[in-house]
């Protein structure tokens, strides 16, 4: 008995249309693997890069650009204040190095504020927590691992006041210069 597949005899085209059937799969296959052990293999590596970046933390680089602010200070049942609540928003630019500048625009109590200036420092640790200090104000500051937004609350006694910041699209370290 024989390998032969053919039945006219001579067996070699019903051969070659088989082997080249099998090579055929056979490059698809190798193909196929390379390119889903490519893909495994970059994916693999973007979540280990993802990974020691998060493992690595804050630092004081993490806030650096523009960033949208909204803040928000209410009145103590206890103490009312006719400047309170108020409201402000704005745009926050940190450097990077622990230092900060802003220009907002406030509501307090009702007196609009249009376009003031004020300076402030900033600390962060690793955990991604940290403070803030503008015009005299102390915040507890919670920073997202990438940078791109933030949440805070104020600290000092007496006071009730919360705020947010987020660096837009474009607002960041990688905002090209014009």
């Amino acid at each position: 008995m024989s390998a032969d597949l053919s039945t006219n005899g001579s067996g070699s085209e019903v051969q070659k249309g088989a082997s080249m059937k099998q090579r055929r799969l056979l490059i698809l296959v190798a193909v196929a693997g390379a390119l889903i052990g490519g893909s495994v293999l970059r994916n693999s590596e973007a979540g280990s890069a993802h990974s020691v970046r998060e493992q690595e933390g804050c630092t004081l680089a993490t806030l650096q650009g523009n960033y949208l602010v909204t803040v928000r200070l209410d009145n103590r049942i206890d103490a009312p204040d006719p400047m309170l609540p108020q409201v402000a928003a704005g745009i926050r630019t940190f450097d990077g190095e622990g230092n900060l500048s802003q220009v907002v625009s406030d509501s307090q109590g009702g007196t609009i504020h249009q376009r003031i200036a004020a300076m402030g420092t900033y600390t962060l640790d690793s955990n991604c927590m940290g403070t803030m200090t503008i015009n005299g104000r102390n915040w507890d500051i919670y920073v997202a691992v990438d940078g791109s937004e933030a949440v805070g609350t104020r600290t000092d006694d007496g006071t009730i006041g919360a705020q947010t910041f987020k660096r837009p699209v474009g607002g960041g370290p990688e905002r090209r210069q014009q």
